[in-house]
């Protein structure tokens, strides 16, 4: 059965980073938020319909080089 979720959550680059980072999130097959993040971006209460075992991913990583990429992260999912 289907369920509903909220992701919440904030991407904060280092300031030493060349591009900025890509975060990306994914449910099912579905790219639900994509974005380069240059500077601390918050999402909140992004709601998404999940399937019984569907996957949500969440993925962070270099946007054209990993040049100074360390990233500080908080996501939050709540069923």
């Amino acid at each position: 059965r289907d369920r509903t979720i909220a992701v919440s959550g904030w991407f904060d680059p280092s300031p030493a980073s060349a591009d900025g980072v890509r975060v990306r999130l994914k449910s099912g097959d579905d790219v639900v938020f994509n974005r380069i993040v240059l500077r601390k971006t918050k999402i909140d209460n992004l709601v998404l319909k999940v399937s019984k075992g569907e996957a949500v991913e969440i993925s962070v990583g270099p946007n054209g080089n990993a040049d100074g990429d360390l990233t500080r992260f908080r996501i939050t999912v709540i069923a």
